[in-house]
């Protein structure tokens, strides 16, 4: 799998949409017709799960499959999501589990939370 970088700027009072797409070491789109996904939200990347500031998985309906055959999907930071978390940076990883129980780290980056100017 091709593991992209992508910071990512994450206001508080507004909705976030995180897409992505899941390509294989060829650089060809990798079909996931039944493949889950977790999104992990963490201040230091050694920080255990337990300490994540937010967990999105495809078992509770958090990521949309948009087209299984091209690989594609989406997930959604929302304000309720982040009622608890204090403004600053973070470090985030989205990882993919196949049908056959291989798991790859498909997307990861940097994830700034701020508070919004406008806050309504």
């Amino acid at each position: 799998m091709i593991i992209d970088r992508i910071d990512l700027n994450v206001f508080k009072h507004t909705n976030t949409e995180i897409r992505g797409q899941v390509f294989n070491a060829d650089g060809v789109e990798f079909p996931i017709p039944s493949a889950s996904f977790v999104l992990t939200v963490k201040r230091r990347p050694f920080d255990s799960d337990d300490d994540a500031y937010i967990i999105k998985s495809s078992d509770s309906s958090d990521f949309l499959i948009l087209d299984s055959d091209l690989g594609t999907f989406r997930t959604e930071i929302l304000p309720s999501d982040l009622t608890d978390v204090p403004a600053g940076e973070y470090n985030y990883d989205i990882q993919m589990t196949t049908q056959d129980g291989k798991k790859y780290v498909i997307q990861r980056g940097r994830m700034g939370i701020y508070d919004a100017v406008t806050a309504s």
